[in-house]
């Protein structure tokens, strides 16, 4: 899906699984950001895990962490209605400044996650007075405590059955994270469960990942705009097998109408948003915030942050448009200088390792690699 495939975390004590012809779980001690937690590690990534924990999904949390710090607020009241192993609040608490945090509303349906959570709360030292914690509904959990500054809605699989109660329960200025893993329907294997879920019509073309997470936004900016909340992204990534969106909300009206403005068709895909998937200055603000040991996470947001200087909906595979002018695939480098050359803005795009998102018209660009 991406340039970016995320490293595993650090382990100790123990040897990873070697038979995967069947599932092997083991209890272990893993290293994320500034914590160590007690985890089961699966070979089989599941949400029938005891607790839930995904060592691959370490590198949103970074961001994440980044996220928050980049709100510049204090005393903010956050909600994770499906916590898992409760990892992700575990680093808020640890990470972030003192004072950012007032109140944290952590639910799983799993009633053994309250357990592990106190324990490693235990082990990193963390205080968790500020933290209630909760065994229900997610959606029930979010509106019985809502409204939150920043809800983090990260399932197994869609996130569509939690939008609803996130939506009406985040506050102006708020933000609303959400990962979804179902690319299957919204990248275009599954067209029929993406007119289903999303009213969408997504396409198996190159850049489908790019307009599976359009497809998404739009979604969760129609919900948004039935009660009077307008929904901008501010950071967007798509990263192994999942999107992660984060959009802020306003409750502007003319803001509601510029956002709805923005949804249309393209190529062969729509309706999606066409507007931008980051915030430069916010994307900026939370780069910062990323230690210079997370160099994965650095390096995506250092491509995040080039793209965001591109008003272009969309990229050119360079690769694919090679073969079929039967042309040799020129260095990435000279691409991008003589695009820039022609007075366009260019750059490498996450989505594809063998792609570059400029708002230069598609015949001159194709003239321009016929050239090259």
């Amino acid at each position: 899906m991406t340039m970016f495939s995320q490293s595993k975390s650090q382990t100790s004590n123990c040897r990873h699984p070697q038979d995967t012809s069947k599932r092997t779980q083991v209890w272990r001690i893993v290293a994320e950001g500034k914590i160590q937690l007690r985890v089961l590690i699966s070979n089989i990534v599941s949400k029938e895990l005891p607790v839930f924990y995904n060592p691959v999904m370490s590198l949103q949390r970074n961001i994440a962490v980044g996220v928050l710090a980049a709100m510049k607020r204090k005393n903010l009241i956050v909600c994770d209605p499906l916590a898992g192993s409760g990892v992700r609040i575990l680093r808020f608490l640890k990470e972030l400044p003192r004072g950012t945090i007032n109140n944290v509303f952590a639910n799983d349906a799993n009633p053994k996650w309250k357990k592990l959570f106190a324990t490693n709360a235990k082990r990193n030292k963390i205080s968790t007075t500020c933290v209630q914690r909760a065994v229900e509904d997610a959606s029930v959990f979010i509106l019985k405590h809502g409204p939150f500054d920043y809800i983090d809605i990260d399932p197994f699989g869609s996130p569509n059955p939690f939008l609803d109660a996130a939506v009406k329960q985040l506050h102006r200025g708020g933000i609303l994270a959400v990962t979804a893993t179902d690319t299957a329907a919204l990248a275009g294997s599954a067209p029929r469960a993406c007119k289903r879920k999303y009213d969408a019509a997504p396409s198996r073309i190159f850049s489908m990942h790019e307009t599976g997470m359009r497809i998404l936004i739009r979604k969760i900016q129609l919900i948004g705009s039935q009660y009077d909340k307008a929904l901008v992204p501010v950071l967007c990534h798509a990263t192994e097998h999942y999107y992660r969106l984060y959009l802020a909300c306003a409750t502007s009206r003319n803001m509601i109408d510029h956002v709805l403005a923005q949804h249309g068709s393209w190529m062969q895909c729509g309706p999606l948003w066409k507007g931008q998937l980051w915030d430069k200055k916010f994307l900026a603000d939370t780069q910062k915030k990323i230690s210079r040991s997370e160099k994965e996470t650095s390096q995506l947001l250092s491509v995040l942050s080039s793209e965001a200087e591109i008003q272009a909906v969309g990229f050119y595979d360079v690769h694919a448009l090679c073969k079929q002018l039967h042309r040799q695939v020129p260095k990435f480098d000279l691409v991008l200088q003589r695009t820039r050359s022609k007075g366009y803005p260019a750059s490498r795009t996450h989505f594809s390792m063998t792609s570059i998102r400029t708002t230069m018209p598609e015949l001159e660009f194709i003239e321009l690699l016929r050239n090259a």
